[in-house]
């Protein structure tokens, strides 16, 4: 199977409780906009199976809804975001493992006929990175059909950022982490099957985290 047939889904994670931004950082506006909403305007160019956004924040659920058609996103709510980044990990794999909808607008059809069900990767990207632009999004995944590695990350001067892309191989070890520990910690086992790609600009990588 030819690796740019893989199915893949977009979770975004917008569940973290701010502790150190002292407030929701998730509705603080960037250039006029509620952070979040900067990233949903940049995953609409990206082909993909489903497009999940995992957060805590009634506000964000209530406007994706609103916004299902053009967007075409759907919201996992996370009702424990105190058991950490590894929660809403699995929640967003868990939700973009579902049964195909093909009602769904804007979903990426496997290809028929074939008796062997398409691979699958996740792509994680994090809701506080505003400046992150859709060309450095493209690239990753661009990247990552055309390699053999089973990781790609965004990176700027060969440190890691986010997103994140994983293949289904490491499905496992993500379901399985827990606490406050993210995906990063399976990729640091794996570093031999990442596929670094570098972004446009230091900034897109900077994620608020204070005021």
């Amino acid at each position: 199977m030819k690796r740019n047939e893989c199915r893949l889904s977009v979770i975004l994670l917008a569940a973290g409780d701010s502790r150190r931004f002292n407030g929701n950082k998730m509705l603080s506006l960037i250039d006029g906009i509620p952070m979040y909403r900067h990233i949903l305007g940049r995953i609409m160019g990206i082909p993909a199976y489903k497009r999940v956004i995992v957060t805590q924040y009634q506000e964000i659920i209530d406007y994706v809804r609103e916004q299902a058609a053009e967007n075409m996103i759907t919201p996992v709510r996370n009702e424990h975001s105190e058991w950490g980044i590894s929660y809403s990990l699995k929640l967003g794999i868990l939700s973009c493992d579902g049964e195909e909808d093909q009602e769904r607008p804007g979903a990426v059809q496997a290809e028929p006929d074939t008796g062997k069900l398409p691979e699958q990767a996740y792509l994680f990207a994090v809701c506080d990175q505003p400046w992150l632009t859709a060309e450095s999004i493209l690239k990753l995944v661009d990247a990552f059909y055309r390699s053999e590695k089973g990781i790609a990350c965004l990176s700027y001067g060969g440190k890691s950022g986010n997103p994140v892309i994983f293949h289904e191989r490491y499905r496992k070890e993500l379901l399985g982490l827990e606490g406050d520990t993210g995906g990063k910690a399976v990729m640091k086992k794996h570093m031999d099957d990442v596929e670094l790609v570098e972004a446009g600009d230091a900034m897109e990588l900077f994620d608020i985290d204070r005021r």
